[in-house]
């Protein structure tokens, strides 16, 4: 979990109601930015969490500000607020700013320390790349040889879970039943499905897939890491990408 440190200041007042709409303002506009947003709603929800601006609402803690009115968790708007941080502090040493969110995350164990930020700049321009452009996973394995850190193991691959025996009591369980087992991709009915990179893919064409007891449902990709994404998340759990 994203730890962060709080900016004590006993001379900064609390927000008035007009400050804090501004900054409201420009974490919706973030929000509708996309990837490229999450300064700006890192930077505003930083200043309305360290200047109780949450108070002009009525809530009396970040927490219930953050899931009750912006309708995200103080988990989520922490990892927005690290990587705003992170993002800012690669800016000012390097005159860039990383391409997203994910890849101003996994900076934030180096962005305040300048040397160890311009070694990894000029690995990247090794690479014919740089941190304007290179993924979070490329930044990552990065930032991983030049601190002789290693950076995260990826999943085994491991079997596939046995098919549960399904009883359908309903005509819709049954018409789930009848597709369960079917590939949304080559709609045939593999003998397995394969565990690797993080998702289940089918065992034939061997397309990601997510798998459940009842139904077997095409998966979308994660557009940073490429790895299986589950329908409805919010971010990637591979890369830590908003989607």
């Amino acid at each position: 979990m994203t730890q962060l440190t709080k900016n004590e200041n006993p001379n900064l007042k609390q927000l008035s109601l007009f400050d804090l709409e501004k900054l409201e303002k420009r974490i919706l506009d973030g929000e509708r930015k996309a990837r490229e947003g999450f300064i700006e709603i890192g930077t505003a929800l930083d200043e309305i969490i360290t200047r109780r601006g949450y108070l002009q609402r009525g809530f009396k803690t970040p927490e219930e500000y953050c899931e009750k009115h912006l309708k995200f968790s103080l988990r989520h708007g922490q990892r927005y607020i690290a990587a705003a941080r992170a993002a800012k502090q690669i800016e000012r040493v390097t005159g860039e700013t990383p391409r997203n969110e994910a890849a101003a995350r996994v900076l934030t164990s180096i962005a305040s320390d300048e040397k160890t930020v311009k070694r990894v700049e000029a690995e990247l321009k090794k690479s014919k790349t740089s941190f304007a452009q290179a993924t979070a996973e490329i930044i990552q394995e990065v930032v991983a040889k030049v601190t002789g850190k290693s950076a995260p193991s990826k999943p085994k691959d491991e079997p596939a879970p046995t098919p549960t025996l399904f009883v359908a009591t309903s005509p819709t369980q049954a018409a789930q039943a009848a597709t369960r087992d079917e590939c949304p991709h080559c709609h045939s009915t593999p003998q397995s499905y394969v565990s690797h990179g993080g998702g289940w893919h089918c065992g034939k064409c061997e397309q990601p897939v997510a798998i459940s007891i009842a139904v077997a449902v095409a998966a979308k990709q994660c557009p940073e890491c490429e790895k299986p994404i589950t329908p409805g998340d919010d971010f990637c759990a591979h890369c830590g990408a908003i989607l």
